[in-house]
């Protein structure tokens, strides 16, 4: 299994990372996210939805102060893909609000 890239939320309780835990070729990486928990322990990661993530693989998710999640999509186009976390967050608390 390949776990790369990995970056926290500006509130340093989230973090986000590439992983290719689903893909047993280890050849389609997704975004993931954890969220630290009570007491300072991770909880259980949890792969974000379309449209965050697509058929192709997905690069360097990092989370800016307002938000949003960059991520890099080879070969190497820059997405905004605003509030998409937050929105798949939500009911599931992945560091939304």
């Amino acid at each position: 299994m390949i776990e790369a890239d990995a970056g926290y939320t500006p509130d340093g309780e989230g973090l986000y990372f590439i992983s290719a835990r689903h893909d047993p070729a280890n050849e389609d990486f997704d975004i993931w996210y954890v969220r630290r928990g009570a007491g300072g322990r991770w909880g259980d990661p949890e792969r974000l939805p379309p449209p965050v993530n697509s058929p192709a693989a997905e690069l360097l998710p990092r989370a800016d102060s307002k938000g949003p999640l960059l991520r890099i999509e080879p070969p190497r186009r820059a997405w905004r893909e605003r509030h998409l976390c937050r929105r798949a967050a939500r009911g599931r608390e992945l560091g939304g609000a």
